[in-house]
């Protein structure tokens, strides 16, 4: 099922959406940055490692990303964290349920303006 949504967004957007392992597809953004789309049981798992938390104002800005993780404000039901080394931002989602095309693709679309968002947010903290 998400194999044939991925094909109609490639066709769709004109756009190549590379896989180097069953199940996951890499999703290049025009600032360079990739989302990772993964099947899973039952729904799918969506992930974009996207830049650095601010150097400067740290407190006030993970302060802000956790109180945005608990209320779901400019997150879009995303999960914002840092990665296993502390210096990259990260977004994830994960869906748990079968959609239709129209609901992957409204998905991510929300998914993505998230991370120009947070993007945006960490900027305003340097």
């Amino acid at each position: 099922m998400l194999d044939d949504m991925i094909e109609q967004l490639k066709s769709e957007l004109e756009i190549e959406i590379p896989t180097e392992v069953p199940g996951v597809w890499s999703l290049l953004l025009d600032d360079g940055e990739t989302v990772t789309i993964t099947s899973v049981p039952q729904g799918f798992y969506l992930e974009c490692r996207f830049g650095s938390y601010p150097s400067q104002e740290q407190l006030a800005f993970f302060t802000h990303a956790l109180h945005a993780n608990l209320y779901c404000e400019g997150t879009e039901e995303c999960v914002l964290g840092i990665d296993e080394d502390g210096k990259t931002l990260v977004l994830s989602q994960g869906v748990e349920k079968t959609v239709d095309y129209p609901a992957f693709k409204e998905i991510l679309e929300k998914f993505i303006n998230s991370i120009d968002f947070w993007r945006e947010e960490a900027l305003s903290f340097v």
